[in-house]
């Protein structure tokens, strides 16, 4: 036996003077008279919102204009003085562990002791290991450094690349003036590892 309204859906309809046909009745017109109200919200906000945010006579406020101007060029600078100091402490470091041309431990530390090498065998090996393969000097980890600064100064903007690119190639001329002749071989390889890293974040 199959009851009313537990295991069949009623129908709507149910007569003019039925109870639950006034009672849905006046249920669809409650959500009717709700979605209007929302409606008419939500519009009035936007409408508030709009003329808010957009008045053609609103002057433009020059010097905060300036002061966000001021702070980028402060940042673009900030990222060549980088350049500039990581660049020249990569080829420092790359000249020190290159000094080793001696056949032993021995010849080293006699080459020392006779003023021929200026710089310690301890800190000439640390210099190889640096500027080596995953090294803290290396290509990879260099031009990393240099391009996640750059990224983290334009907030990520992918739009700046082109502005953080001429800030870098403006750090390595600045880095060949202070170095004093062409910059090392790792430091070139940096370089060009920096434009891919630049060309491969706009294009993702």
């Amino acid at each position: 036996m199959e009851l009313n309204g537990v295991n069949s859906v009623p129908e709507r309809n149910y007569g003019v003077n039925s109870t639950y046909s006034k009672t849905a009745d006046a249920v669809d017109a409650k959500l009717t008279e709700i979605k209007a109200t929302d409606d008419a919200a939500i519009y009035e906000q936007a409408e508030e919102q709009r003329t808010t945010t957009y008045n053609p006579h609103k002057k433009v406020d020059q010097s905060t204009i300036d002061q966000l101007k001021a702070d980028a060029e402060a940042r673009f600078s900030q990222l060549q003085d980088l350049v500039n100091k990581l660049i020249t402490k990569q080829a420092e470091t790359d000249q020190t562990a290159a000094t080793v041309k001696y056949g032993s431990l021995g010849d080293i530390m006699r080459a020392v002791k006779d003023g021929e090498i200026a710089v310690d065998p301890e800190d000439i090996k640390q210099a190889q290991e640096d500027v080596a393969e995953g090294g803290y000097w290396s290509v990879e980890e260099t031009a990393k450094r240099l391009v996640d600064f750059a990224k983290a100064i334009s907030g990520d903007d992918t739009s700046k690349a082109e502005e953080l690119r001429a800030a870098i190639d403006k750090g390595f001329g600045a880095a060949e003036k202070t170095w004093g002749s062409k910059l090392p071989e790792i430091s070139e390889k940096t370089h060009d590892r920096v434009n891919e890293l630049l060309d491969e974040w706009i294009t993702n």
